[in-house]
């Protein structure tokens, strides 16, 4: 199955829900992945954190990272088309994984390279931060890290400024908001600041045309405010758009089609002491 994140809500939504279903999946086995599409048979705690194409061969693949301190390092199960290998496809011994991770083709050779967190603080070797790997034929090597105490805990990817790859915006644990752009070859090392979230903690972000301009607009699951809607001019500048008149703390947002209309438009949130909404956008 082709891993392609674009309007259409089939692929993307399947995507969001596999990923909380294997989630939750590995906290009732105390994390370990042991049921489902692979089998890890490892004891340790295991920690999901994406589904991507990342030996290029068309099918969905798996990325398996690991809580600190805790286990084996991380590693990418390959998929054949029906199901994923029990044993990994690549392992990295470097330093252990903790998500969020995401599986990209940023430099448009066919195979999946990765953004990802990685080490903690207490772990055993290597500086926390935000790492990009590229991927070459299988082997994956640090293209570039930021371990000046950027500890991203949410992000989202797509083409914010219309030249056909995909970008990543990341929200810290702090309140800034980073855009690293994508030219086609490599992601950008050091991020553009978009704007403060005025001290609220965004636990998710997502990405959708909202406003039927062609352009990706990003939604924000917040803890202490309404969720909001940061608007994009077609070039990757954003400006908010629409705050939530609800204060909940939601750590899920997932831009979906709620009305059938083709389009990626209406906002559903939701978390452990919140309930589900979903938004849709009438200005359009």
């Amino acid at each position: 199955m082709p891993d392609d994140r674009d309007d259409d809500l089939d692929r993307d939504e399947l995507r969001a829900a596999l990923l909380d279903l294997l989630r939750l999946a590995a906290l009732w086995e105390s994390g370990a992945l042991r049921r489902g599409l692979a089998e890890t048979r490892e004891a340790d705690e295991r920690l999901l954190s994406d589904i991507g194409d990342a030996d290029g061969d068309g099918n969905t693949d798996m990325f398996v990272g690991t809580l600190p301190n805790l286990g084996p390092t991380s590693a990418i199960y390959r998929g054949d088309g029906s199901t994923l290998g029990a044993a990994p496809w690549w392992t990295d011994a470097s330093r252990y994984r903790a998500g969020p991770a995401a599986i990209l083709d940023v430099d448009g050779d066919g195979d999946g390279d990765l953004l990802l967190y990685a080490g903690e603080a207490v772990g055993p070797t290597g500086p926390q931060g935000l790492y990009f790997m590229r991927n070459d034929a299988g082997s994956y090597s640090t293209a570039w890290s930021d371990t000046s105490g950027t500890v991203p805990r949410a992000w989202a990817l797509g083409d914010v400024d219309g030249d056909g790859d995909e970008d990543a915006v990341v929200m810290t644990s702090g309140t800034t908001l980073t855009l690293y752009r994508n030219d086609g070859a490599m992601l950008a090392a050091m991020g553009t600041p978009m704007g403060s979230t005025t001290g609220l903690r965004v636990l998710s972000l997502s990405f959708g045309d909202v406003d039927g301009d062609g352009d990706m607009d990003l939604a924000m699951a917040r803890v202490g405010a309404g969720d909001a809607v940061w608007l994009n001019d077609g070039a990757g500048a954003f400006t908010p758009g629409w705050n939530a008149s609800e204060v909940e703390d939601h750590d899920q947002a997932r831009f979906i089609d709620w009305d059938g209309d083709g389009a990626r438009d209406d906002l559903a949130v939701n978390g452990p002491s919140a309930p589900l909404r979903v938004y849709q956008w009438v200005c359009r």
